[in-house]
């Protein structure tokens, strides 16, 4: 019998949850980049091998984050990883988004173990702006924003974009290795090889 983990991936409103779990079913980007609003929560499973990951997509729209919050036993327990996404081209959400961030993980932090794997994604550094001064500033603002909050755990934080999508990746390595979850995934499809680098904040 399969075990199945569970991941959640979210963020406030438009900042590329679905896209990114389309890009793992697909491959396709002419197909993942046509996406409308998750409303709710959307499960998805995907299989490979032994092991199967139950992806939930956590809409960004605010009375849906409430109500994550809120029901959050329904939403947070038996949780394996957690994908927090920044959309790290658009300054005047940070604030927004990282007071969601900052929610979650005292949800997490109160009722829940910390045998989970986190990971932060800032996206949308896609490659043609991801030297820019307006990312090295958003990023520097959310990167001193969890550093001043102290957050309890380990994250795993890197910069990613669907334009570095790398399917070869996908179709050759993440099936033979059994030991790479969702988000170590992500890293490897999304991450452009010269800004890979993590941060850890304890």
């Amino acid at each position: 019998m399969k075990n199945i983990k569970k991941v959640v991936l979210t963020g406030i409103r438009e900042v590329g949850k679905t896209t990114i779990i389309n890009a793992l079913l697909n491959k396709n980007l002419d197909i993942i980049e046509k996406v409308s609003p998750t409303k709710g929560c959307n499960r998805t499973l995907i299989s490979t091998g032994d092991r199967s990951f139950s992806i939930w997509d956590f809409g960004g729209v605010l009375k849906y984050r409430l109500r994550f919050l809120q029901q959050h036993f329904r939403f947070f327990s038996s949780l394996d990883e957690l994908i927090y996404l920044f959309d790290i081209q658009n300054e005047s959400l940070l604030f927004e988004s990282f007071n969601y961030f900052k929610n979650i993980i005292r949800i997490l932090d109160i009722f829940y173990n910390h045998d989970i794997r986190y990971y932060i994604l800032l996206h949308k550094a896609d490659p043609e702006i991801i030297n820019s001064f307006k990312i090295r500033k958003n990023e520097k603002i959310i990167l001193t924003s969890i550093d001043r909050f102290a957050i309890p755990f380990n994250f795993k934080i890197f910069k990613t974009s669907i334009y570095y999508f790398n399917n070869h990746f996908l179709d050759n390595q993440f099936y033979k290795d059994e030991k790479l979850g969702i988000g170590c995934l992500i890293k490897e499809l999304f991450t452009p090889k010269a800004n890979s680098e993590n941060k850890f904040f304890n």
